[in-house]
């Protein structure tokens, strides 16, 4: 059975249907489905490589910037890991993100038009949002968070290994670009990971290494907090809630100086740009605090939306 091409598969389908007589629509429809699942193409060659270079831009990325990974990050690095969550990683993680945000409609700049325009999140994700208190949904969520920690563990392990080829440069000229290759079994073996010379004007070395070594204690840290923050969400009734507030974290929106009804004032105006998120803004004292951050984190977020909502109801518009 294994051995037989699609036509051959095709030809056995339709000579059961003629010889036993079954011919409802379930049937075949049964047939259509089977067929249809066989003549699946695999990925091409171009969207592979575009996929291997998407994901080695950003695990470099991630490595150099100690940047605090988004969804997209984490959806990203499931994919390329073979990672199955029985849907589309990139895609679960735009509903994952969107969740409870088509309730709480906003206001963004627009470049393009130099105009203030209004977000409407369209009824597809509205929808795809409420799969996610479905069963099926609830175990694609947790799956996901799973692969989050694994991927983590991953990380920090490939961080380490990373700090040792930095420490065993012995040749540096400062002001000089640092390139080091990654190790057989880790994210990016083989791969260059380059510092340049403009980085390296300020950098050593020996502070790279150092770096490295902290940002994979961090990503160790993470494995082991993220399950205490996710309980301490799903306990007061907000599960799906970690998602927007991970995104919020990454963004680099949290503010440190936050008060409860004083939101915080961009000097930068409209067309200010935010750096995103890394992990050293949630330590103390170099340890990485994900609960206290996260519940912080949802603290202002929420506070967002409430006056979001507000505008919203002020505006004349019916919410949906």
């Amino acid at each position: 059975m294994a051995d037989l091409d699609l036509a051959g598969m095709t030809f056995l389908y339709s000579w059961i249907i003629r010889h036993t007589g079954i011919n409802t629509s379930q049937d075949s429809l049964n047939v259509a489905v089977a067929t249809s699942i066989l003549s699946a193409a695999p990925l091409s060659y171009k969207v592979r490589k575009r996929q291997e270079l998407e994901y080695e831009i950003l695990e470099s990325h991630l490595v150099k910037s100690c940047s605090f990974p988004s969804m997209d990050d984490w959806a990203i690095l499931m994919r390329s890991n073979h990672l199955d969550i029985g849907a589309d990683p990139v895609w679960f993680s735009q509903v994952l993100s969107a969740c409870q945000y088509y309730k709480f409609p906003g206001y963004t700049y627009s470049p393009r038009s130099g105009g203030v325009g209004y977000n409407s999140v369209s009824a597809k994700l509205r929808r795809a949002v409420k799969t996610l208190f479905s069963y099926d949904g609830a175990n694609r969520r947790e799956r996901f968070c799973t692969h989050m920690i694994t991927l983590a563990k991953r990380l920090a392990r490939d961080c380490y290994k990373y700090a040792e080829e930095v420490a065993a440069v012995t040749t540096f000229e400062r002001g000089k670009s640092l390139t080091i290759h990654g190790p057989i079994g880790t994210g990016l073996a083989g791969c260059p990971i380059v510092w340049s010379a403009t980085e390296m004007a300020i950098f050593e070395p020996d502070y790279l290494a150092e770096q490295l070594r902290d940002l994979g204690g961090w990503y160790d840290s993470f494995a082991l907090q993220f399950p205490s923050a996710r309980q301490i969400f799903r306990d007061n009734g907000l599960t799906n809630m970690v998602f927007p507030t991970v995104n919020f974290m990454a963004a680099g929106d949290f503010d440190h100086n936050f008060v409860k009804g004083f939101p915080s004032v961009y000097t930068g105006g409209l067309r200010s740009i935010r750096s995103r998120g890394t992990f050293g803004e949630f330590t103390k004292n170099g340890v990485l605090d994900l609960s206290d951050y996260m519940v912080k984190g949802w603290g202002q977020l929420r506070e967002r939306f409430e006056v979001s909502l507000s505008e919203y109801k002020q505006s004349g518009f019916v919410l949906v």
